[in-house]
């Protein structure tokens, strides 16, 4: 699976991290404490992500991603839905270079602060 995060994904990790991708992934793997989910759409997985305990939210797609983008976002908005139940703000930090989190973050309702170096700090909040 992670042979086919997409390639902007990989990037926007690399940005994110300082760490070349596959390095960032060990790392996650080794000191990331919370449950990672694997999404998948019948047998295709189109990505894994997780959040923790203070809302931070996170998410890598792969290319599969983009044969199911509409499964993707109709899912979305019901997980967003749980999530929400649970956090008064979900947020995080992304690269605004990555088009495609940028669009679903905004059809999720995601709010956007440039903190500059090209990333951006998004944010969605419960009844907004």
């Amino acid at each position: 699976m992670i042979k086919d995060i997409r390639p902007l994904d990989k990037q926007e990790i690399e940005k994110l991290t300082g760490l070349p991708f596959n390095m960032a992934v060990l790392d996650i793997l080794v000191t990331y404490q919370y449950q990672v989910r694997k999404l998948t759409y019948g047998d295709a997985v189109l990505g894994f992500g997780g959040w923790d305990d203070t809302g931070i939210v996170w998410l890598v797609l792969t290319t599969e991603y983009n044969k199911h983008k509409v499964s993707f976002l109709r899912w979305g908005k019901k997980y967003l839905r749980v999530l929400l139940k649970r956090f008064d703000t979900i947020y995080n930090v992304i690269w605004s270079k990555n088009v495609d989190h940028i669009k679903f973050l905004k059809f999720f309702g995601a709010t956007f602060e440039d903190i500059g170096n090209d990333l951006l700090l998004f944010k969605i909040k419960r009844g907004d």
